[in-house]
């Protein structure tokens, strides 16, 4: 199963979401206190694949935006003059960051 796609992960962050609530409500059953609670180790491990899965499908959504604005650039240029093109690239040479060097002077014998 790969775990790239949106659909997938949205799959696993479903299924550890209720895998949460199961193991919480077991625990409030036991009558454990809300710190006991939120130490169970479990418990912490479950809702930390459910904040894998939120980063994941974050990550995907960046990537997807990349990939829409790639692609309606692309458009665009297709669409575009060459000529237009040219001038916007070549508008102004940028100046040098180097320093010019000292000429080296030799001494006088």
């Amino acid at each position: 199963m790969s775990s790239k796609t949106k659909k997938n992960i949205e799959i696993q962050k479903s299924y550890y979401e209720v895998e949460f609530q199961k193991r919480q409500a077991e625990l409030k059953n036991l009558k454990l206190e809300d710190a006991n609670i939120s130490k169970d180790p479990q418990l912490r491990h479950l809702r930390a694949k459910v904040r894998q899965a939120n980063r994941r499908l974050l990550a995907l959504s960046k990537i997807q935006k990349q990939i829409e604005a790639s692609a309606s650039r692309k458009s665009e240029r297709a669409t575009g003059k060459p000529e237009e093109l040219k001038s916007s690239k070549k508008s102004a040479p940028k100046p040098s960051k180097k320093k010019p060097k000292d000429e080296k002077t030799t001494p006088a014998d």
